[in-house]
């Protein structure tokens, strides 16, 4: 049995709320945990893939996406990311507001922690961090 490092969900981290909205085992060797956090309006949605690989539970990649306030007053689509770091390979799609400013494609240069070693606010996932390279 692998258990994660253990993490605060104090506000000061997540901001209004934090939650686990699932975990989802899709195959013997692989599962996915999704995570809400943020305001009730405008939530954060991320989802941590993982993957057994060389006798230990690693990260396989990220999907987060949020949702913005446009300028009419109405809630619509704002930036992804979708990370794999089996290919190390990083896709955003970046949202000005609720306009599409662009998609970019990125290498990855780092290898993420194994399962022991989680945090979801670890700032090598942090899929904002991947903005410096677009």
């Amino acid at each position: 049995m692998t258990e994660s490092a253990h993490f605060s969900i104090g506000q000061g981290r997540f901001g209004y709320g934090f939650g686990v909205e699932a975990i989802v085992v899709d195959a013997p060797d692989r599962f996915h945990v999704q995570f809400t956090y943020g305001s009730a309006s405008v939530p954060n949605s991320d989802v941590i893939r993982f993957v057994w690989r060389d006798s230990a539970w690693r990260i396989a990649g990220r999907d987060f996406s949020t949702l913005a306030r446009c300028a009419d007053g109405s809630i619509d689509t704002s930036s992804r990311y979708s990370v794999n770091y089996l290919t190390k390979r990083a896709v955003a799609t970046l949202y000005d507001g609720c306009r599409l400013r662009k998609t970019v494609r990125a290498s990855l240069h780092a290898m993420p922690p194994t399962l022991q070693g989680f945090d979801p606010l670890d700032p090598a996932l942090r899929p904002k961090q991947f903005a410096a390279y677009f």
